[in-house]
């Protein structure tokens, strides 16, 4: 899995992961579009991240790595010891 930031043309961003090669997965948001905001928008353009979403439901913060594998969540400071491992 990677983490992409996928910018839309209406200056919305995502921050997702996908099982995808980063070609795939530009393939994917730059040739579809997409219900950003109640509106339908194309993808124009798809950076490889290390900024992956917070896995709190409802959230969509964004956890960074605070301090050596500690990662917390930019919105509801939700803490992670390691990704895909909550605390």
């Amino acid at each position: 899995m990677i983490h992409i930031k996928v910018t839309f043309e209406d200056g919305n961003y995502l921050y997702t992961g996908i099982n995808a090669t980063l070609t795939e997965a530009k393939e994917y948001y730059l040739n579809n579009t997409f219900t950003v905001a109640s509106k339908r928008v194309k993808g124009i353009k798809v950076e490889d991240t290390d900024i992956h979403a917070c896995p709190t439901i409802g959230c969509g913060g964004t956890v960074h790595e605070s301090l050596p594998k500690l990662w917390t969540c930019n919105k509801c400071h939700f803490i992670i010891k390691e990704l895909g491992c909550m605390v």
